[in-house]
């Protein structure tokens, strides 16, 4: 990684050396998807691979997101919003499969408990065998996650004209992309392709240009840029794209 950035690799002990070396600008970026991760439940034995999949989505959306913004940058950096603006995207699923299944274990746990009590034999060995219902999950994504994230988008004063906000907004609230801003357009964009990325990878969806072409002119996506954003394997956390 070191060598990557033309750096001597070091032993960094402490927080505010390790801060220094990254610098200001690579920690605007990094410091989003960090505080998210921290949030997401990697190990759940419900859904034991949602987790990941929430932050896979969140690298991909954002950083394809990044990269489609790059043309109008300038010396504003104003990729910047994808990063945030894609976390804070991410923050309401991972809300929602926290507070889901630690509410699930709870109720389980509670009856399981009263179960004992009566000593309700046949009951309890049945409800042992219970587990939370995916269809439920997906339905709290699509209705509370929402809820989740719009809330921050109208609370927070986030400066820089609410350019994150209102990707957010347009983003929640499924803006017709000729509407968009084009921070709004890119983060659009990149969660189409981040939707496609993931489908394609569980073999959910054949390989087939034409389909693939028709899912990403939803958003306004070219294939052109499609493949320009694959090239940039843009479903890792590459630290070296922020470190300057």
């Amino acid at each position: 990684f070191s060598r990557s950035l033309k750096r001597k690799s070091q032993k960094v002990t402490d927080m505010s050396t390790a801060c220094g070396m990254i610098g200001m600008d690579g920690l605007r970026f990094i410091i989003p998807g960090m505080f998210l991760k921290s949030r997401l439940r990697l190990e759940c034995p419900h859904f034991p691979l949602l987790g990941q999949k929430i932050w896979t989505y969140y690298v991909t959306s954002s950083n394809a997101a990044r990269h489609l913004m790059l043309p109008y940058t300038g010396n504003n950096r104003n990729e910047l919003t994808a990063m945030i603006s894609g976390s804070i995207l991410c923050m309401g699923m991972a809300a929602v499969h926290q507070q889901f299944s630690l509410s699930f274990e709870k109720a389980k746990r509670e009856l399981l408990d009263e179960l004992h009590a009566s000593k309700n034999v046949v009951l309890y060995h049945a409800v042992l065998d219970v587990e939370p219902s995916a269809n439920i999950m997906t339905n709290l994504f699509d209705d509370s996650a929402k809820k989740v994230v719009e809330n921050i988008a109208r609370q927070i004063d986030w400066g820089s004209k609410g350019k994150i906000s209102r990707a957010i907004l347009d983003n929640i609230h499924n803006v017709n992309y000729t509407s968009r801003s084009k921070e709004g357009l890119a983060l659009g964009q990149g969660r189409t392709f981040a939707t496609w990325f993931l489908l394609n990878n569980a073999k959910l969806v054949k390989e087939n240009p034409d389909v693939e072409e028709k899912a990403m002119r939803h958003s306004r996506l070219s294939m052109q840029r499609v493949n320009d954003i694959k090239r940039h394997n843009v479903n890792k956390l590459n630290l070296g794209d922020y470190i300057g």
